[in-house]
């Protein structure tokens, strides 16, 4: 069996496949979307890639090669679905971006690895032996006594640091044809489970007679049981709080049998999440309309543009849309144009749909994100709200992804790949059968063309859930202005209306939107 495989951190001549031999005890557990590290170059350094597909018949390599192993899989299950895969290959040519920076898009966050090359002294030789091997050389007794110093092992990059040679390649080489030092390498994620250190009590004897068998001078082990008879565990911070004790105290009794220590992981949460208690109000003749065409096309790939004027009750719309999808055992996207969109959006579909909810956004930090795409990942969140980038989350069955105020260009990226999370909702959407609703008051002049031609379905929603009419609206000819003899950048109209403002004691703004660019 062998593997193609892409550099997670391939660039220019390197953003192309590489094909490897899976050794004989990975062949039962190797599956195409795990990473996994492999030998590259000429040096056979220690590089992360990511397998796309396992070529199981000759006729798909050449036999006449010699194909290195693959040394170890770097994930228990797949991080990257097909589905991810055949997408981020159509990022790829429309993004112009390579093969690895579009997969990276849909790897879980702070998952990448770090590698890192550590130095070690042998132990062959004692201390004052080594420094006979290298007295020849300046460099080589400076590396020597640096990893002395260290207690017998640095990181390449801390001896570099330290050292500031350029030859220290070299130095490295030498002695290591010595045998006075080894080199090893080390990978690890840069974001891991939050686990949380329990105790629990664990003795042979009922609690309380456990009490009762102490001796009076064990007051502080009595005050842990005391504590632990209320609580089946509790956390070691808690638990030394509340009974005004040491963890010398807690290891004394964990040796004596009195109690035990356990390991839980904790999903670290971005918001407090109520329960779900909203009752949905009451829809309007437009927003019932339509609830009912986009729902009737669930379970089908079609793209809607819900052109609503401000105050419609669009977020109303998602919000029953989203409910059918769950209701049909599928999951719901809504992506927003800014972050500080984010916590409105997600009070209220949180109370709507309680802990169901997930969000994905750059503001979280590390550990938050990874827990998030974790609970998605899982099943445990089956709406995701979030930014462009929640776009790539890792949901299943998605039934609707809906992109609200979806003419803004903060859709797109600015920094490499540059994607717009727009098409890649569309090709998820396709991918897996899913409703695409494209909402805003001001749509997009691509979008509203594809509807208008048919592409699309065009939905209007042109009045206000209140039934307020909207602003009155007047455009002004600043040309008419000049000719009438008005050769100031404020029009009569204006005037008029920020002097009667004034006298009702009103407030006025005045936007300008092309300061600096103007020719007069």
């Amino acid at each position: 069996m062998y593997a193609r495989v892409v550099l997670t951190s391939a660039y220019g001549k390197m953003d192309r496949f590489f094909d490897y031999s899976v050794p004989a005890e990975l062949t039962k557990t190797i599956m195409p979307g795990m990473r996994a590290e492999v030998p590259f170059g000429i040096s056979n350094k220690r590089t992360e890639c990511m397998i796309v597909r396992l070529l199981l018949s000759q006729n798909e390599i050449n036999s006449s090669m010699e194909y290195k192993p693959i040394i170890r899989l770097l994930d228990e299950k797949p991080v990257l679905t097909l589905f991810d895969i055949e997408a981020a290959w159509k990022l790829k040519k429309r993004c112009l971006c390579s093969y690895a920076e579009a997969l990276k898009l849909f790897v879980p966050p702070g998952s990448g690895m770090k590698y890192e090359e550590w130095i070690h002294l042998t132990g062959n030789f004692a201390e004052e032996e080594l420094f006979q091997f290298v007295k020849k050389s300046v460099l080589q007794e400076i590396v020597v006594k640096a990893l002395i110093e260290s207690g017998g092992a640095m990181t390449y990059t801390a001896l570099l640091r330290q050292t500031q040679k350029k030859s220290l390649r070299s130095t490295i080489k030498a002695l290591c044809e010595k045998e006075l030092i080894r080199i090893s390498h080390a990978s690890a994620k840069s974001a891991h489970e939050k686990t949380v250190r329990l105790v629990y009590y664990c003795g042979e004897l009922p609690i309380n007679e456990a009490i009762e068998h102490l001796s009076y001078n064990k007051k502080a082990q009595k005050r842990v049981l005391e504590v632990l008879c209320d609580l089946d565990s509790v956390s070691v911070s808690d638990l030394l709080m509340l009974a005004e004790t040491t963890h010398s105290v807690l290891n004394a009794m964990q040796k004596a049998g009195l109690v035990a220590f356990e390991e839980k992981m904790i999903l670290r949460k971005p918001i407090q999440i109520k329960e779900a208690n909203v009752k949905p109000p009451r829809l309007t003749t437009e927003q019932n309309s339509a609830v009912g065409l986009i729902s009737s096309s669930m379970g089908k790939h079609e793209v809607f543009v819900l052109h609503g004027v401000t105050g419609s009750g669009k977020t109303e719309v998602f919000l029953r849309i989203i409910q059918k999808a769950l209701n049909q055992k599928k999951t719901a996207m809504i992506l927003v144009p800014e972050i500080a969109l984010t916590p409105q959006m997600t009070e209220r579909f949180t109370a709507r749909f309680g802990d169901r909810v997930a969000i994905l956004h750059s503001a979280l930090s590390i550990g938050e994100r990874y827990d998030e795409w974790q609970r998605i990942k899982n099943g445990d969140a089956t709406v995701v709200i979030g930014t462009r980038s929640a776009v790539f989350a890792p949901l299943s069955k998605i039934g609707v992804i809906v992109i609200d105020e979806e003419h803004e260009t903060t859709y797109k990226s600015e920094m490499p790949p540059r994607y717009d999370a727009r098409f890649a909702a569309l090709i998820r959407a396709k991918q897996m059968n899913s409703i695409v609703v494209l909402a805003s008051a001001t749509p997009s002049i691509e979008s509203y063309a594809r509807a208008k031609f048919g592409e699309y379905t065009l939905i209007s929603m042109e009045n206000r859930v209140n039934k307020n009419p909207l602003p009155e609206v007047k455009i002004v000819d600043m040309r008419e202005e000049l000719e009438n003899g008005n050769r100031s950048i404020i029009s009569r109209a204006l005037l008029t209306e920020l002097k009667d403002n004034i006298e009702r004691g009103e407030q006025s703004i005045l936007f300008l939107n092309r300061r600096g660019f103007a020719t007069f």
